[in-house]
C-alpha cells in the first residue's frame, strides 16, 4: 500500500510540475512524439512487407514454396506441385494458385475489366475461409480442364457490380468469353492471399485456367501455379526444407527439363514475396535512414529541453537535499515525470504514425496502370509495442540520465553558485549544431529527389504535359487480327475528329515511357557480327510529334510503312552508338540496313534516348518498326499516346467515349493523364521526395526551436552583463551581432558537419536521381542557405529582444 501511495503522490506532484511549465511539457512531448511517430511509420512499413502474416486464421503455419533462380517467375507450376502433394508429407496441404490475372467480364451488355485468381478446389478450406453466401468449389469441379464453369466473387464485386443481388447464387456472367456460374460470395474484406498486388474479385477452378493461358498449357514446360504450403500438425520448418532439398532435382526437371541450377526454397507467408520486397528494399533503406535521422534530431532538442529544465532545477534540487529528500526520492520523481513524457509522446506518436501510415497508403494503392493494390498497413499490436519501447528507451536515454545528474545537486554548491549553468548551455550549443547538420542532410536529400522528379514530369527529351494516355485491350476479348485492326483504324479516325486533339500515337503492347519489350530482339549490322539485344518497338505514325520526341535525322513512319512495303526502322542514338560507334553522326546511317532477327531493315530515322529512367538505369537500345508493318500478327494490346489542347483531365472523358464507342464490348483501361502514369511508376522517388520534405521541415523546425531556447537562455544569464554594456553606452545593435554571432557559431560548425556527411549519403539516392548528379552544388548551396537562414532569424529573435532591455532593470538582476 506505501508503494502504491508513493506512485500515486510522484505521478501527482510529476502532473504538476509539468503544467506549472506547459510550455516545457509541450515542447517535450511534441518532440518525442515526431521522432516516434517517424520511427513508428517506417517500422509499420517495414512490417507490413516483411513480417505481417497473411490475414487468414493459423497463417503462421502458411509456407510460400518457390524457385530461388536470378530473375524470372519462381512459380513452381501445376506439374511440379503435384509432385509436391505425393512426396512432402511435411505438408498437410498445398495450394497453387494464380492471383495476379486480369480478366475480361460480361455482366448482361456491360464490359468490365476486373482482377481476378485461378485456385485449386483446397484454396478456401485451407485458409480457413467460409462463404459468406454459397458455396466455394469442390474437388470435383477441379479435376477435368475447361468442364465446371463455375466462379466465386468478392463482397466487393458482389456489392458494386451485381447490386447486392439476393439471388446472385446461380447467376451467369462472362468471364474471357466464356459463360460461368456464380456459386459463392467471399466474405466481407477478403481480398485474396496476394497482399500489394490487385485485390481478387473473381476466384475460378485452376482446371479453368486455360480461359486466359490457353498458350501457355499447351507448353510442355509451363509454369502456371504459385504454391502455398501448410505444415502438418507435428511437422516443422526444418523438416519441410530438407525434404525439399531431396525433391530439387525431379521439380526442376518437371518445370525447366534442367536439374542443376533451379532451387527450391520456403518462405514465411508474411508480407510481400521475396521479389517484391526486394522491389522495395531501396525504400526501405531510404525511409529507415530518414526515421534514424528524424529520432536523433529529436533526442536532441528533447536532451536539450532537458538540460535547460535541469539547470532551472538545480537550485529546486539543492533546496530539497538540504531539507532531507534522498537521491533516490528526487531520482524517483524525475523517473515519473520522463515516463509521463514518453506515454504522453508515445500517444502523439501512435496518432502520427497512423496518420503517416494513411498517408503511404496513398503513395502505394495505384499503380502506371491505374489499378488498385492492397497492403497492411494499419497499425498493429507489434506497431503498439514498437512504440511504447522506442518511446520509453527515448527518454531514459536522453531524459532520465542527464536528469539524474540534477538530484546530486551539492546543496552548499548549488546554493551559493548564481553562475550555475555555464557548461550546460555549451552542452545545448553543440546540439544545435549536431541538429543543423542533420537538418542539411534532410534538406539536400529532398531537393536533389525533389529536382529528379521534376526532371521526371517535365521530361528531359519528350513532354509528357498535355498528353492522355489509355490502353485499348481486343486481346482480352479474344478478337482476331482482320477484327481488331478495322476497329483501331476507327478508333484512330474518331480520335482525330475531336477538336481539342492535336496528334495521336499508338504503341503495341507496353509502356509507352519505360517499359521493355517482353523478348528482346537480336540487331546487328550483317548475319557474322555480334548482334546486341535491344527492345523492338512497334509504333504508329506521328508516335513522336505526339511525345514531341524530335526525330534528329530524317523522318518518322508514315502511313505508306505498311505490310508489302519494304521493311523500315527507326533508332535511338544509343543502339547507333553500340553499332557504328559513339562517334557517329545520325545522319551517317541513314539508309544503311541492320540485321533484325533474320530480316534485313532500312534505317529511315534516329531519335534521341527519350525513355523515362534514373541515373543508374541502363539505357535502353532500342529500334522502332512500323505498326502496320508488323502489329497485325499481334494479339492487338495497344496502348495510346494523345496530345491535347487545353485541360488534360477535361478532354480525358471525351477520348475514353470517342474509343468505347466503336465497339462498347472491348475494354478501354489504363486512361489518365501521362504526367499521373510518370508520377505512379516512380513512386518511389515521389515518395522519397515528400518524405524527405516533410523531414527536413520538421527538422528546421526543431533546429530553429532548439537555437532559439539556447539564445534565449545565455540572453537570462547574460541579462546584467547587457544591462552594464548598454548604461556604457554601447549600440543594441552591438548586442543583437553578441548574440547572434554566438549561436551562429554553432550552426557555422553544424553546417560544415552537415555539408560534408550530405556529400556522401547524396550517393546512396544515385539510383533514383534523373538529370541532376549526386554531388549538384545547387541543391547543396540551397540546403545551405535555407538552414542558415531558418538559423538567423532563430538567433535574431531573442537577441533582439537582449537589446531592448532596459539598463536600470537589467541592472538590478541578481
Amino acid at each position: 500500500m506505501q508503494l502504491l501511495a508513493d506512485l500515486q503522490r510522484d505521478v501527482h506532484y510529476a502532473v504538476a510540475g509539468l503544467l506549472r511549465h506547459p510550455l516545457f511539457a509541450a515542447s517535450a512531448i511534441a518532440t518525442i512524439g515526431l521522432g516516434i511517430g517517424a520511427a513508428t511509420s517506417v517500422f509499420n512499413l517495414v512490417d507490413s512487407i516483411y513480417l505481417r502474416a497473411l490475414p487468414v486464421p493459423s497463417a503462421d503455419r502458411l509456407l510460400r514454396i518457390e524457385f530461388h533462380r536470378p530473375g524470372g517467375n519462381p512459380a513452381l507450376g501445376l506439374a511440379a506441385i503435384r509432385i509436391l502433394r505425393e512426396r512432402a508429407t511435411a505438408f498437410d496441404a498445398i495450394i497453387a494458385h494464380e492471383s495476379r490475372n486480369v480478366l475480361f467480364v460480361r455482366i448482361g451488355n456491360r464490359s468490365i475489366e476486373e482482377h481476378g485468381a485461378f485456385v485449386s478446389a483446397n484454396y478456401w478450406p485451407t485458409l480457413g475461409i467460409r462463404p459468406r453466401l454459397g458455396r466455394f468449389f469442390q474437388a470435383p469441379e477441379d479435376s477435368v480442364p475447361d468442364r465446371d464453369a463455375v466462379v466465386v466473387v468478392s463482397s466487393a464485386f458482389w456489392h458494386a457490380q451485381l447490386g447486392d443481388d439476393p439471388n446472385v447464387l446461380g447467376r451467369h456472367i462472362g468471364v474471357m468469353g466464356r459463360d460461368v456460374t456464380i456459386i459463392g460470395v467471399a466474405p466481407e474484406g477478403f481480398q485474396g492471399i496476394a497482399v500489394g498486388q490487385m485485390p481478387n474479385d473473381l476466384w475460378l477452378p485452376m482446371a479453368m485456367a486455360s480461359v486466359r493461358y490457353r498458350e501457355c498449357l499447351a507448353r510442355q514446360y509451363c509454369r502456371l501455379g504459385e504454391a502455398l504450403a501448410r505444415l502438418a500438425p507435428h511437422s516443422t520448418r526444418a523438416l519441410a526444407d530438407a525434404q525439399l532439398r531431396t525433391l530439387e532435382a525431379s521439380l526442376s526437371v518437371e518445370s525447366f527439363a534442367d536439374d542443376s541450377v533451379h532451387h527450391v526454397v520456403s518462405e514465411e507467408a508474411a508480407g510481400l514475396t521475396s521479389i517484391e520486397r526486394r522491389e522495395y528494399l531501396p525504400l526501405i533503406r531510404l525511409l529507415s535512414g530518414i526515421a534514424a535521422v528524424m529520432l536523433l534530431i529529436a533526442c536532441a532538442n528533447l536532451s536539450g529541453l532537458l538540460v535547460a529544465r535541469g539547470v532551472m532545477r538545480h537550485r529546486e534540487m539543492a533546496v530539497r537535499t538540504s531539507l532531507g529528500a534522498s537521491r533516490w526520492r528526487l531520482a524517483r520523481q524525475l523517473l515519473t515525470e520522463s515516463l509521463l513524457l514518453a506515454l504522453a509522446g508515445g500517444v502523439i506518436g501512435v496518432t502520427i504514425a497512423a496518420w503517416v501510415s494513411q498517408g503511404l497508403l496513398g503513395f502505394f494503392t495505384t499503380d502506371d496502370e491505374g489499378f488498385h493494390h492492397f497492403f497492411q498497413l494499419a497499425l498493429d499490436g507489434r506497431a503498439i509495442a514498437f512504440t511504447i519501447i522506442a518511446a520509453t528507451t527515448t527518454v531514459v536515454l536522453f531524459g532520465v540520465l542527464p536528469a539524474l545528474t540534477t538530484s546530486r545537486a551539492n546543496p552548499a554548491t548549488t546554493l551559493k553558485d548564481s553562475a550555475v549553468g555555464a557548461a550546460r548551455a555549451s552542452i545545448r550549443a553543440a546540439l544545435v549544431g549536431a541538429q543543423v547538420a542533420l537538418s542539411i542532410v534532410l534538406l539536400t536529400a529532398a531537393i536533389l529527389l525533389g529536382r529528379s522528379f521534376a526532371n521526371l514530369v517535365r521530361g528531359q527529351t519528350f513532354d509528357s504535359a498535355n498528353v492522355v494516355v489509355a490502353r485499348w485491350r481486343p486481346d482480352l476479348a479474344g478478337y482476331p487480327s482482320a477484327r481488331w485492326t478495322a476497329e483501331l483504324r476507327q478508333i484512330i479516325d474518331r480520335l482525330r475528329s475531336l477538336p481539342n486533339v492535336e496528334a495521336v500515337g499508338y504503341r503495341l503492347c507496353c509502356g509507352l515511357l519505360w517499359s521493355a519489350s517482353p523478348n528482346p530482339t537480336a540487331v546487328g549490322l550483317s548475319a557474322v557480327d555480334t548482334a546486341s539485344l535491344a527492345q523492338e518497338q512497334l509504333i504508329s505514325p506521328a508516335f513522336f510529334a505526339a511525345l514531341k520526341v524530335p526525330v534528329v535525322a530524317s523522318r518518322e513512319f508514315s502511313d505508306a510503312d505498311r505490310v508489302g512495303e519494304p521493311r523500315v526502322a527507326i533508332v535511338n542514338r544509343s543502339l547507333v552508338a553500340r553499332l557504328w560507334g559513339g562517334t557517329t553522326h545520325p545522319a551517317e546511317i541513314l539508309g544503311r540496313e541492320v540485321r533484325i532477327g533474320e530480316s534485313r531493315v532500312r534505317i529511315v530515322g534516329v531519335v534521341p534516348d527519350y525513355h523515362a529512367r534514373t541515373l543508374l538505369m541502363p539505357t535502353p537500345l532500342v529500334v522502332f518498326e512500323p505498326f502496320w508493318q508488323a502489329a497485325i500478327h499481334e494479339d492487338g494490346d495497344t496502348r495510346f499516346a494523345i496530345r491535347v489542347r487545353g485541360d488534360v483531365n477535361a478532354a480525358l472523358p471525351a477520348i475514353v467515349r470517342a474509343m468505347s464507342s466503336v465497339d462498347p464490348l472491348v475494354l478501354v483501361t489504363e486512361s489518365m493523364s501521362m504526367r499521373a502514369q510518370i508520377a505512379a511508376n516512380f513512386v518511389q522517388i515521389r515518395l522519397g521526395q515528400a518524405v524527405l520534405f516533410a523531414s527536413a521541415g520538421l527538422a528546421l523546425f526543431l533546429s530553429g526551436m532548439g537555437l532559439y531556447g539556447v539564445i534565449a537562455f545565455l540572453v537570462a544569464r547574460r541579462t546584467r552583463e547587457v544591462g552594464i554594456r548598454l548604461a556604457l553606452g554601447a549600440p543594441r545593435g552591438s548586442v543583437t551581432r553578441l548574440f547572434v554571432g554566438h549561436g551562429m557559431q554553432s550552426v557555422i560548425v553544424g553546417a560544415t558537419a552537415g555539408l560534408t556527411t550530405a556529400l556522401v549519403g547524396a550517393r546512396l539516392l544515385a539510383a533514383w536521381l534523373v538529370g541532376v548528379a549526386p554531388n549538384d552544388a545547387t541543391s547543396f548551396v540551397a540546403a545551405a542557405v535555407a538552414v542558415v537562414a531558418v538559423s538567423l532569424v532563430a538567433s535574431y529573435l531573442p537577441a533582439r529582444r537582449a537589446s531592448r532591455t532596459d539598463p536600470a532593470v537589467a541592472l538590478r538582476v541578481e
